[in-house]
């Protein structure tokens, strides 16, 4: 069985319809295993992993930009803001 470094080497090597085909077999076999698939079309799928890390990632931003804003208020108002939540 080949490592994934002698497959992502032979990739390489590959024409562009022929990876075409490599993505097309790989999307089958996330379809036929117990992937949990959210969206899938003809450009590929997406996955329960997938919308994890993007909503993770979306709130952390969301998180900080919070932060920031509470932190600024603070030194332009002098307003009181509970320090235990300012990270």
């Amino acid at each position: 069985m080949p490592t994934i470094q002698e497959i992502t080497a032979a990739l390489q090597n590959l024409r562009t319809e022929e990876l075409l085909r490599i993505e097309q077999v790989i999307h089958n076999l996330y379809r036929t295993r117990d992937v949990h698939i959210i969206y899938d079309d003809d450009y590929g799928i997406w996955t329960e992993k997938d919308q994890n890390f993007a909503a993770a990632f979306s709130f952390k931003q969301l998180d900080e930009k919070e932060v920031h804003y509470a932190k600024d208020r603070l030194t332009k108002t002098g307003d009181y803001v509970n320090r235990t939540t300012l990270y």
